[in-house]
């Protein structure tokens, strides 16, 4: 059966007890004090769902996670990467300290679905059926919706293939998981945080904060993972094909980024972590090393939502 929903291959940690909201506001970029809760204590207009990233001290990202209220105690669920459960895991319990908050995989009780925009009547139809929480995409309204439900729930044997989910994320340019994300290779703006409602530049201190804060005041970003049009591959995979050479006009090449999708699986649109001088300018051809061509876009959101950007370089699509 053809469906609207799409369940998603993520994992949840429950974060619970009287610390659960200060001891994760410590380690996130985005300020999760703010989500509500059960009891309303939040406000009327508090989201249930933000989108953050958790850094290492030196302010690079280990992991993304969507992070959710769960109670009127302030638990929290963080639905995250399900091949990133472990490491966040392990990451939350190694600062947790005499906090009085509990961390546990609580996976198989909850599931996380997307409906998309453009579903017409099934979507809002999915949407308002039996779920525990349902929010718009915290990162890109043009992500639709995004639900929290029960895993024993029928909704969990009435989805579709999450395959239209990955075409419509990697067409917008946004990374997910430790496959696109590795850990400790980004700083969160050249993830697309602050453009994907990631970081709070209000919130106090927490880990990582001092470089972030410090990329964003300064304007300091000089790289960013970006849409591209990748050409098919006429050889076996290899991992030197993901990194990216410009070409000039005298032959030259240096390296200028690396593929983190190739477009397999997504009609030939992949994700690239580029350089923002050489990927956007017209007269450099991108190529990988065993010469697949790379063809960067700007996604159109980012100028819609106001974001400082080249518009004669949005493509759309």
């Amino acid at each position: 059966m053809t469906t609207a929903l799409m369940r998603l291959d993520r994992s949840l940690l429950l974060l619970a007890g009287r610390d659960a909201r200060k001891f994760l506001q410590g380690l996130t970029t985005n300020d999760v004090l703010r989500l509500a809760a059960d009891d309303g204590a939040a406000g009327a207009d508090a989201p249930r769902c933000v989108y953050t990233g958790l850094n290492n001290a030196k302010g690079r990202v280990l992991f993304e996670a969507f992070v959710w209220g769960a109670g009127a105690g302030g638990d929290l669920l963080l639905d995250c990467d399900a091949a990133a459960r472990d490491g966040l895991e392990a990451h939350l319990t190694q600062f947790r300290l005499r906090s009085k908050v509990e961390v546990s995989d609580v996976s198989e009780r909850f599931a996380v679905a997307s409906v998309l925009q453009g579903g017409g009547g099934a979507a809002a139809a999915v949407a308002e059926r039996d779920v525990l929480a349902s929010a718009v995409d915290p990162r890109c309204a043009a992500m639709g919706r995004r639900l929290l439900l029960d895993a024993e729930s029928p909704l969990c044997a009435d989805v579709g293939d999450a395959a239209p989910y990955r075409l419509k994320r990697t067409t917008l340019g946004l990374a997910e998981g430790v496959a696109e994300i590795p850990p400790t290779e980004f700083f969160p703006a050249e993830l697309g945080l602050d453009y994907s409602n990631g970081i709070s530049y209000e919130k106090g201190c927490y880990l990582g904060q001092e470089l972030t804060a410090r990329t964003h005041f300064q304007g300091l970003v000089r790289k960013r993972v970006m849409p591209c049009h990748v050409s098919p591959s006429r050889g076996p995979p290899e991992d030197a094909s993901r990194l990216i050479f410009p070409v000039d006009a005298q032959g030259e090449r240096r390296e200028s980024g690396r593929l983190l999708h190739d477009g397999t699986g997504t009609e030939g649109v992949g994700l690239a972590s580029l350089r923002l001088d050489r990927a956007l300018d017209p007269g450099v051809q991108l190529l990988t090393s065993c010469g697949r061509q790379v063809q960067p876009y700007l996604p159109v959101w980012w100028a819609l939502a106001g974001k400082d950007v080249d518009v004669d370089h949005v493509l759309g699509q």
